[in-house]
């Protein structure tokens, strides 16, 4: 029976020896992340509601540009480089 998770789906296309790798970076990109955000909210805190709003704000900005320009050019798996 074929699986319909997504994790099913890229399971044989997968190479094991990456899985690692990927999981570090992925963990060591969030927390330098995390730090920077932690780092401006800091900084900004005042007692308004304004940093949430600012920091809501630029992550919309960055959501719509990704979606806008990388998902468009290389969301589409029918169109992926060989």
């Amino acid at each position: 029976m074929e699986s319909i998770s997504p994790a099913g789906k890229a399971a044989p296309w997968a190479v094991p020896r990456a899985a690692g790798v990927a999981s570090a970076l992925n963990g060591c990109l969030m927390m330098l992340a995390a730090f920077a955000i932690g780092g401006w909210l800091g900084r900004r805190l005042d007692g308004t509601v304004w940093p949430l709003v600012n920091g809501i704000g630029f992550w919309s900005l960055v959501l719509a540009l990704v979606s806008w320009t990388l998902v468009q050019r290389f969301g589409d798996p029918a169109r992926a480089p060989a």
